[in-house]
Formats: C-alpha cells, structure tokens, sequence
C-alpha cells in the first residue's frame, strides 16, 4: 500500500491550474492570429474588387465618361469613384495626350485602388 504525502495533492492542484493557464494563453494567441489574418484576407479581397471596378472605369473612358479634362465621379454597389482626366502634351507625338487617373475608394474614403492611364485624345 503507497503512502502519500498531504501536501503533494495541493502541488497537483497547482499544476493543474498553471497548465490551464498556459492552455489559455496559446489558445488565445492562436484565435488572435487567425483573427489577424481573416481581417488581412478580407483587406486583400476589398483590394482586388476595387481593383477590378477601376479597370471596369478605365475601360469605360471614351464611352460613357467623357475623355474631357476634368473630374467625374460617382458610386457603384460599394465604391465611391473619381476619374481625373487631364491634357499632356507630347514631343513624340503631335496629338495631345489626356492622362486618366481612376481612383477607387470606400465608405470612409480610404483609398482602395488607383489606375492611371495614357490614351490619345480625340
């Protein structure tokens, strides 16, 4: 028959409840970085429509925005817009250039994406 010691079962209890402890802490480390990295995967996924949405505007300059100097801007589904045209002049070329810069940008006007393009004005 073993004999045990009273103190060694408030060791265990101790031990037991420091194990919980550092159970807790990796547990909470982990559910912080997988929290991290879904709030960068939904950035990343915001960034990439925004990106898609501008180059959607910049395939529209000419046809349904105007290739005018000037700013035009709007809202689609989620965005806000803004399309900045201006007339650049070339040494190369005898016709003058307009520069289009389209920005894309959310409801707190952060900006999400920014296209710039060079076409021939008309």
């Amino acid at each position: 028959m073993a004999v045990t010691n009273r103190s060694d079962s408030g060791f265990a209890l101790v031990e037991a409840v420091v194990s919980l402890g550092i159970v807790a802490a990796i547990l909470g480390a982990t559910f912080q970085t997988i929290a991290m990295a879904r709030r960068a995967m939904t950035g990343a996924e915001e960034r990439r429509v925004a990106m898609l949405e501008a180059q959607s505007l910049s395939a529209q300059l000419g046809a349904t925005i105007p290739l005018i100097p000037g700013s035009s801007s709007g809202q689609s589904e989620s965005f806000h817009w803004r399309v900045d045209n201006e007339t650049v002049g070339s040494r190369e070329i005898e016709a003058p250039l307009i520069h289009s810069v389209v920005t894309i940008s959310d409801e707190r006007e952060q900006v999400l994406a920014r296209l710039e393009t060079l076409r021939l004005a008309r």
